[in-house]
């Protein structure tokens, strides 16, 4: 069950509470999603860990129900007042959401939000200083590493090339077929090394998204 199921059967579910109510309970179980999705949670995990959208639908309807049907601040009364002889209406009160916490969590709380301010600025200041003295320069060196090593396919390539065109051009005999074989097989080499510089290429561009992901993520929720 994704994400969008998950809600559409718990919102048919609740169909019995107000608006307002089903609204603050979908509210709390968006928050849910969002937040498993920034620790790496696909919506089908963050689903299942919530559990039963209906029966976490039922749990709720019966709490509110019997918030609503008992206690003294539950719903308005007729006691009369002595001084007047008419019936005095207390408040009504609605009991308060519980929304589901996954494991860790605070209740109704994403683990995302319990970072106090500081540490997302102290956050913020390791990953400005590391990348200045640090972080940046790797990956530099790294990237121009990647450039340099793709001249390797491109030599062997014009190389194979090159044999192959002056041994047409300059030689008789069995020379030309043998130059010819000989730049064949340089083209071949080329080809291999491209094949693997373009995964060494592709990884390398991964490696970086994930870094620049975990920065932003350091930065936002801190240590």
């Amino acid at each position: 069950m994704n994400k969008e199921q998950f809600l559409t059967t718990l919102n048919e579910a609740l169909s019995p509470l107000s608006r307002s109510e089903r609204e603050d309970i979908l509210s709390d179980y968006i928050e849910h999603f969002r937040a498993g999705q920034e620790n790496g949670k696909t919506p089908e995990e963050v689903a299942e860990a919530l559990g039963d959208p209906s029966e976490l639908a039922r749990a709720y309807i019966e709490e509110l129900a019997g918030g609503k049907g008992s206690g003294p601040d539950a719903e308005a009364t007729g006691k009369p007042d002595p001084g007047s002889g008419e019936p005095v209406l207390q408040a009504t009160q609605e009991p308060s959401l519980r929304p589901y916490a996954p494991a860790g969590t605070a209740q109704g709380t994403p683990a995302s939000r319990e970072r106090p301010q500081g540490s997302q600025a102290l956050g913020i200041v390791l990953v400005v200083l590391f990348n200045f003295f640090l972080g940046v320069w790797i990956l530099i060196a790294l990237a121009c590493t990647v450039i340099a090593l793709w001249a390797v396919p491109i030599s062997l390539f014009g190389g194979g090339l090159a044999v192959m065109v002056g041994a047409i051009v300059s030689f008789s005999g069995m020379l030309p077929l043998i130059f010819s074989l000989l730049g064949v097989s340089l083209i071949a080499l080329s080809g291999l090394a491209g094949i693997g510089m373009y995964y060494v290429s592709y990884y390398f561009i991964r490696f970086i998204a994930i870094y620049i992901k975990f920065c932003a993520k350091l930065c936002r929720e801190g240590i």
